[in-house]
């Protein structure tokens, strides 16, 4: 079952066949190895090519920037190299930087450590892998345009719908490959293959060797698939949550509502577009809403465990804080509501309104929050007021009124003002 590239757009095509001509002229069997090739078979085209050279791939990488332009990082440790391409002249049908790495052998001093790489054959290249999905390779060099290698029998076990690991330590080896497996098992609809279920059994211990880095990571990139709670669910059938961190809750009914909660699509009035830097909305809300039943010493415990950034442990904090405070704020005027939720991020309102219904957390997003007085601080200068706590207090008094219908005009809004500054 050779993959079939010609049903690749011609841009992606055009790439590859730059990468195949280098290699040729410096005589490196190359390949496009992995994930590209996994769902190109899948009829899944994707933008991660991963180019493997039974050679020097830094080296490679530095001859295609030199005649097609763009950047190259190269990472020495692993014999790896980045090549970011000249994107003035790329498509979105073409990737951003192309990784290309050195064909390599890996030891682990440890589990969970990083590996110890040598460079070697390509054949020991796709043993080091995870899974057998992923050792399909299409070769680029030469005559050998586009054929597929497959050693490990990979395209046999996506005919079968199977994920089937390599060796039987390669969870000890690296436990991230544990959550691999669920999110290949759940994302493709396949099946952990028996024997590799029960190696996940015998190295769930290994996953707490984890740092918090590396854990949390695994966890986002969960967030960001569409079956994240079925990924999830799955886990924590494994074992695996708890493994991470005892605190992690899991249930049914917690499904659902992480479901529901990323595949909402927030109304414009919530203006949740712009997070943290380098930070998603989708993993925002993923984790407010996972965590939002968990009381704050076990919050506490899990930010020790996962370290999370404060762009997400603000709003995880504050949306369990809220969903505990809904009961007092229940039947409050308009003003009560804003003076709890002004210092609340808007994600984590966001949150809690979609897991609670409360009507009064729409009306503060669409509403509520932006009704200022008229009077401002100028204002008061002007009317003889001297700086200090009065203007704050003063100015929030008048936005209460205009929230909860006490004035509904300036020239209300003015006599109200006159009796504050009399008394």
């Amino acid at each position: 079952m050779p993959p079939s590239f010609l049903s690749l757009p011609a841009e992606q095509l055009d790439l590859l066949r730059i990468v195949a001509a280098e290699a040729s002229a410096r005589g490196l069997p190359t390949y496009v190895v992995g994930g590209f090739v996994r769902d190109l078979l899948l009829g899944r085209p994707g933008l991660d090519m991963d180019i493997v050279v039974t050679g020097d791939a830094p080296a490679l990488a530095r001859a295609l920037a030199r005649k097609h332009g763009g950047k190259v990082t190269v990472h020495a440790r692993f014999g790896t190299a980045t090549w970011f391409l000249d994107t003035n002249s790329q498509s979105t049908n073409v990737p951003l930087f192309l990784d290309l790495i050195t064909a390599r052998r890996e030891t682990y001093a440890q589990p969970g450590a990083l590996p110890d790489v040598t460079a070697s054959t390509i054949d020991d290249d796709l043993r080091r892998r995870d899974f057998t999905i992923n050792t399909l390779t299409a070769r680029l060099d030469g005559a050998h345009f586009g054929e597929l290698y497959d050693p490990q029998h990979g395209a046999a076990d996506i005919e079968q719908g199977l994920v089937r690991v390599l060796h039987d330590r390669s969870f000890i080896d690296d436990p991230t490959r544990i959550f691999r497996a669920v999110r290949y098992e759940q994302r493709y609809g396949f099946r952990i293959e028996a024997h590799t279920l029960a190696l996940i059994g015998d190295a769930r211990a290994s996953i707490g060797e984890l740092s918090a880095e590396r854990a949390r990571h695994e966890l986002d990139m969960i967030l960001d698939e569409p079956q994240a709670a079925a990924m999830l669910g799955r886990l924590d059938e494994l074992g695996a949550l708890k493994a991470i961190a005892g605190q992690l809750p899991w249930s049914a009914g917690l499904s659902w509502r992480l479901d529901a909660a990323l595949q909402a699509s927030p109304a414009a009035e919530w203006e949740l577009g712009e997070q943290a830097p380098g930070l998603s909305l989708r993993r925002v809300l993923g984790y407010s809403t996972w965590l939002l039943d968990l009381a704050p010493d076990k919050i506490e415990a899990l930010q020790a465990r996962l370290a999370f950034p404060l762009g997400v442990l603000k709003p995880v904090r504050a949306a369990a804080q809220l969903r505990r405070d809904l009961t007092t704020l229940s039947g409050a005027k308009p003003s009560g509501w804003v003076e709890r939720l002004d210092d609340v991020p808007l994600a984590a309102v966001y949150t809690v309104y979609l897991t609670s219904g409360e009507t009064a957390l729409e009306e503060y997003a669409a509403r509520w929050r932006n009704v200022r007085a008229q009077t401002d601080g100028a204002a008061l200068k002007a009317l003889g007021v001297l700086p200090g706590p009065v203007y704050k207090k003063t100015l929030l008094r008048l936005r209460a009124a205009w929230l909860d219908g006490e004035v509904a005009s300036a020239k209300q809004e003015k006599e109200l003002l006159a009796s504050l500054l009399a008394t």
